[in-house]
């Protein structure tokens, strides 16, 4: 190249260099919008962009660093220092790709998997969708700190008529509060660099399914479960619901009327049921009329009833054998930290060319308004 053809392709990438950089630094734009907008502005397969002649993408980046260093000591009229090496620090300049790759966000091909501890978007849509506990609809509360306090109202006066040029009694209120304290759950996967180039399957796409449901799995263990000890405070904790245990070693739906009668007596609406696999099977299995009769649950060339009184049965597996909970589910609080995040690191096995995924997701566990929200129906 000359001279002249030199100092114009510095100007060209200094130009692109600074497009590239204010679009990644507007706060204005969308996600979507900034990948499109950095997409429209990346020439790396152009001819005026790429004159080096070459075999391979390592040799075309390793041209484009070499390239980036004389067009910053060109344009910035940097000068080199006693020793002479000051293009020992060209290897600290993005190739093409890789600015793009560090600019676009959530991507989930070139960029988003390929550098390291990229953070891919949100996955609490995802783990929601997975958990049973928060496809319930209970009160997601975010917040920023290690620890979070909800205040709760205990108790309340009741007012009562007021003869004329009498005076008003004093009410009074009495306040408590739902206090949430963040714990971790992590999930690390690794795959080596051949298997996934070499995969006839997506394994990053199912390696980042498996570890947002491997979270949801342990949310859901956790958020019925826990005893808040080393692990959150779950729904089947002492303080957090109401427990009746049966004299049978099944619980029907003579019981689970009870329950939602329980919770409309003192003021609340039902909205979900879970129950145990083993129950959720013997609620299925009943009949009119004894055991010969037509399934409560719908005919069997159908899909069994997902509902009951209008409300969503959901099963899971991380509920005790024998277990049902009908619950109002707008008086259950689940404290998040910090939702499912997704990091990708090339570093993390380096010198066994291993490519390891790691998802974290912070919550606070579960605080219950009043117990007598939560009816927990335990079988014998």
């Amino acid at each position: 190249m000359t001279i002249r053809a030199e100092t114009e392709f510095a100007e060209k990438r200094a130009r692109l260099l600074h497009n590239l950089a204010e679009i990644a630094d507007n706060p204005g734009l969308s996600i979507e919008s900034r990948n499109k907008a950095i997409d429209s502005l990346m020439p790396e397969d152009t001819p005026e962009l790429a004159p080096f002649e070459v075999r391979d993408q390592a040799a075309f980046e390793a041209a484009q660093r070499e390239a980036f260093a004389r067009d910053f000591e060109r344009i910035n009229h940097a000068t080199r220092n006693a020793r002479g090496d000051a293009m020992e620090w060209r290897a600290l300049l993005p190739s093409l790709r890789e600015m793009r790759a560090t600019l676009v966000e959530s991507s989930l091909t070139d960029g988003g998997y390929t550098v390291p501890q990229r953070v891919s978007g949100s996955w609490v849509d995802k783990l929601r969708a997975t958990s049973a506990f928060l496809r319930g609809g209970v009160q997601v509360v975010p917040f920023d700190s290690a620890t979070f306090r909800l205040p709760r109202l205990n108790a309340t006066n009741t007012p009562g008529v007021v003869a004329e040029n009498t005076a008003i009694a004093k009410g009074d209120t009495d306040w408590a509060a739902l206090d949430f304290t963040a714990v971790k759950f992590a999930d690390i996967q690794e795959a080596s660099n051949e298997i996934l180039m070499d995969s006839a399957l997506d394994l990053r796409r199912i390696l980042a399914d498996t570890m947002a449901k491997n979270i949801a799995s342990s949310v859901d263990a956790s958020a019925f479960n826990g005893t808040g000890t080393s692990s959150l405070k779950g729904l089947l904790a002492t303080g957090n619901n109401t427990k009746t245990t049966l004299a049978g070693t099944a619980v029907k739906w003579d019981d689970i009327a009870d329950a939602y009668a329980a919770i409309e007596a003192t003021g609340g609406t039902p909205g979900v049921i879970w129950a145990s696999p083993d129950m959720a099977k013997g609620l299925r299995k009943e009949r009119e009329g004894g055991s010969t009769g037509a399934y409560l649950a719908g005919a069997v060339t159908q899909a069994p009833a997902g509902t009951a009184w209008g409300l969503p049965l959901l099963v899971s597996g991380n509920l005790p054998a024998k277990t049902v909970i009908v619950c109002d589910p707008s008086r259950v609080f689940f404290g998040l930290r910090a939702n499912v995040v997704l990091k990708v690191s090339e570093d993390y096995g380096f010198d066994r060319d291993v490519i390891a995924f790691r998802a974290t997701m912070r919550a606070a566990g579960v605080a219950v308004a009043e117990p007598t929200s939560v009816q927990h129906i335990a079988a014998a």
